[in-house]
Parts: C-alpha cells; structure tokens; sequence
C-alpha cells in the first residue's frame, strides 16, 4: 500500500485554479476534477512517490474541492469539515489578497515561463531578426494592441501571457481586420501587423512555450480506404442521393491537411476553429459552407479578390458573385454577393479547404475536421462521364454503353431520357442526360 502524502502548496493551487474555472463556466465541475486527479497523479510519479489506486483519485478530488470550495464561498456552498486544511485557508487567501504570487505559484507549479521571461525572450529573439531602428517601432505598438484587445475582451490576459496560436491568432485577425482598430490605428497599421506576425512566428518556433492544449478527442489516425474507391475527375460527377441506408463506423477520423486521403465513403461530423467548437455538420457540402463562411469573416479581402475566379489558377469558378452565378452547377449562398460551387467530392472538398487555409495563411492545426467512415454496407461509386463533355453522339452513346456494363446488374428498360436500373433489386430511375453516379449497394 501506498503511503499517505500530505498536500502540499502546488497541489492546493491546482485544484483552486480548476475550482475557479468550475464556478465560471469555463469548463464543467466533473471536467475539473477529473483534470485535477490526471495532473497531480502524474505529477507524483515524475517525483517517484508510489501512486495506488486511491492516491488523488477522482473521489479523493470531489472531496476536497467541495472543502475547498466552503473555504472559498465563506460557506454558501461546498463541505464543512470539522477541522479545515490550514493549507486550502492560506492559498484562497493568496488568491485573494495577493494575486501575483498565486499566479507565480500556480506557473512554478505546473513549469510554466512566466509572463516577464517570455518578454524577455522575444525581444532578444526580435534583436536578431530586425535593425535597431525597426525593434524601437515595434516595441512602442504592442501597447496600444494590448489595450484594444483587453479592454474589447479578445483576449482575457496581457499579450505576452499569449502562448497559444489560437490566441495569438485572434490578435492578428483583430489588427487585419477589425474596422474600429484599423480606424483607430490606421498610421500604424503596417508596424502592428509586423509585431503580430513575428510574436505569433516566435511562439511557433518554441514549442516550449507553447501552452498546454487541451486534451484530444479520442481518433484514430486516417488512413486509405481499403475498400476501393474513384474520385470524380473534372468530366465526372458523384451522384449524391443514396439508393437505400449504410451502417456507420462510430470511431472518429480527423482530416490531415498536409497529406489528405481519400474521403469516399464518408461524413463529416463536427470540426473546430481556432479551438472553438463549431456547429454540428452532416455532410461534405455543409461542413464546406461553413468553413468558407469562417475564412470570409475573418479574411474578406482574400477571399473575395478570387470572386469569379478559381482558387487554383484554372478550372471553373470556386466562388462568384451576382453576376457570375449563372455559371456554376450547384452554387450555396454564404454571404450576400458571395456564392460558392459545391457540386464536387468530399476529397476535393478537403483540398479546397486545404488551398484556402494556405492562401489567408492559416496553419492546419488551426481547423480540425472530425468524420466517421460508413461501415461494411457502404455503396460502391460508379462514374458517368459528363454528356455535355462528349464530343458527338456517338461518343454519348458509347459512353452510356460502357456505364451500363460497368454497373454489372440488368438494365430493365431504356429511353432517350430515363433508364431503370435494378439496385439492391429495388428500380431507380435515372436521367441520362446529366453528369452522376450511380451508388450500388455492394
């Protein structure tokens, strides 16, 4: 059995800074706990003491929160113990007559570079990256960020406290794009944009300063379809509509930008911005939407200098306005005088999301999408050409006959506009005359 281990100073803190953040919404009072019995566990086995089952575990945790918490509320709420910890006194009444040394307490207590020696780490570093002249510039403007953002509640703590990307990144969107502050700034806007981009460059190139993220969703990494799968070229399309129901895998798969795979065979379920959880999502074009419109809000000027232009360089519209409307297949509204094409797969889905974070210079880890693959019943794709892409009609003709055969199943009848074809041995009517894919239950 495990010997007894009295609390001591950084655990106490620990457990106060989730209490607070219980009791302020910012995450829920079973997350809390179980946060805290995570870290001081294995906090004790970094320092070698002998960890059991019962040390600091989840029901030890609610206990003493809950006695915390009677210290903390002057008895409104939370547990009264005959005797009270000396220890959880004297560190809510750190917290609340001397908040500097409680915040120093709870850094030491988890490792974490205090706010001072990051500042000092970034100005040596921005010594050596700009002249004298130019590091004098940029130090005088940080201020007036750090006032606009703190005082509008973009960010809850001082600009250098700032080691998370997310963050830091919404200090950038708000010097690019908030139309007060460009107003407000509007002499310094250049040298303001500079300082943000070279703080948010050297978070990025120390790791180490890096704040703790926030624990992962339970995933499986990625990986290529077994099951065989054709993605559309720009003459075919997917046939959108299922011909009857497929089980589906409940793991979930998150997409990776730097190398997507075939997404055949798949649903979107949920993805998150910046770290903030958006709506959910239940289907490629959806979740396409939405992402657009998240980009658009935060960089309209990017995106709307390609309005009637592909994003790529070539190929038809990605986005157009009013007047370039007519010439997409399946436009989607996302903003007034904005519209989107979205009649192509769920992979090239993923790449246009993936061309547009590197054009508004977004870094991957900043839009994580979250899908699940359908199960064994999940329907083999079969491509049509385009008929509009056939150069005659005997061209046409030949390509029908080779579509029919390569559905492998009996064609009941056949008119100039219609075919049945038996699925699943249920008919489904088809045109002929637009780009699809038949989906066959394999």
């Amino acid at each position: 059995m495990a010997q007894r281990v009295p609390w001591d100073m950084s655990e106490a803190v620990i457990m106060l800074n989730a209490l607070i953040s219980a009791r302020e919404g910012r995450t829920s009072r079973k997350d809390a706990i179980e946060a805290v019995s995570s870290e001081l566990r294995a906090r004790a086995k970094k320092k070698g003491i002998e960890v059991d089952d019962i040390f600091r575990n989840v029901n030890g945790i609610t206990l003493q929160m809950s006695t915390m918490e009677y210290i903390l509320t002057d008895g409104e709420k939370g547990m009264k113990k005959s005797s009270m910890s000396k220890l959880f006194q004297d560190v809510v009444a750190m917290y609340r007559n001397d908040r500097a040394t409680y915040e120093k307490t709870l850094r030491e207590a988890r490792n974490m570079p205090d706010t001072k020696s990051i500042q000092d780490q970034y100005f040596a570093w921005l010594k050596t990256q700009v002249s004298p002249a130019q590091l004098s510039e940029l130090y005088m403007v940080y201020t007036d960020i750090e006032d606009f953002c703190l005082k509008r509640s973009i960010i809850k703590k001082k600009l250098f406290a700032l080691t998370d990307l997310a963050d830091i990144r919404k200090v950038m969107n708000t010097v690019d794009s908030n139309k007060v502050f460009r107003f407000t700034y509007k002499k310094n806007l250049s040298k303001m944009s500079s300082a943000m981009r070279f703080y948010y460059r050297f978070v990025k190139e120390h790791p180490e300063l890096l704040a703790q993220a926030a624990p992962m969703k339970s995933i499986k990494n990625a990986t290529p379809m077994e099951t065989e799968s054709v993605e559309p070229s720009p003459k075919m399309v997917e046939y959108r509509e299922t011909a009857a129901p497929s089980t589906v895998d409940t793991a979930l798969y998150k997409i990776d930008f730097a190398n997507i795979q075939s997404l055949a065979f798949t649903l979107p379920t949920e993805y998150s911005y910046f770290g903030e959880d958006q709506d959910k999502v239940n289907s490629w074009t959806q979740l396409y939407v939405q992402v657009v419109k998240c980009l658009l809000d935060d960089y309209p000027d990017v995106l709307r200098s390609y309005i009637n232009c592909n994003i790529s360089g070539h190929g038809r519209c990605d986005f157009a306005d009013e007047a370039g409307i007519s010439s997409m297949t399946a436009p989607k509204k996302v903003q007034d005088n904005f519209y989107l094409e979205t009649n192509i797969s769920a992979t090239d889905i993923a790449g246009k999301i993936k061309k547009l974070l590197d054009l508004c210079n977004v870094d991957y880890e900043n839009l994580e999408v979250y899908y699940q693959r359908r199960g064994t019943t999940a329907f083999r794709t079969i491509l049509m050409p385009r008929a509009d892409d056939c150069t005659d009609s005997s061209d046409a003709e030949s390509s029908k006959e080779q579509f029919i055969a390569g559905c492998g199943r009996p064609v009941l009848q056949q008119a100039p506009s219609v075919a049945i074809f038996l699925l699943s041995d249920s008919p489904a009517r088809l045109p002929m005359n637009m780009a699809f894919a038949i989906q066959i239950c394999s």
